[in-house]
């Protein structure tokens, strides 16, 4: 046994619990990790048109929340309608529009 294994706590299967509980899915880490690449696209676009999350919000006609929760990476867009109001209020072009889709609504919702 190394000094590390005898340091170490026992295994939450110990208690009845299982490991995986405690540990995210790469699904989930994977999920975060879209909402996080997402939020520092559409943060970046906001903070270079110069605009709020309220601004957004209001041009955009979405919801402050909902845009709030995006901005932050707690949510993206859930279809690609929502991505082009977003991009129309922020002046985007169209490469750039394409970038934020691409970071966005799963392929599912894009047809």
């Amino acid at each position: 046994m190394t000094y590390l294994e005898a340091a170490s706590p026992p295994p939450p299967e110990s208690a009845g619990i299982h490991a995986d509980v405690f540990m995210k899915t790469d699904m989930e880490r994977a999920q975060e990790d879209n909402n996080l690449s997402f939020a520092a696209l559409l943060r970046g676009y906001a903070w270079r048109a110069g605009m709020t999350v309220e601004q957004l919000s209001e041009i955009a006609d979405t919801p402050f929340d909902t845009v709030r929760n995006w901005v932050q990476g707690k949510a993206r867009p859930r279809t690609w309608q929502d991505v082009v109001r977003l991009a129309r209020a922020l002046v985007l072009t169209a490469g750039s529009l394409a970038a934020a889709l691409r970071q966005s609504p799963s392929s599912s919702s894009l047809g």
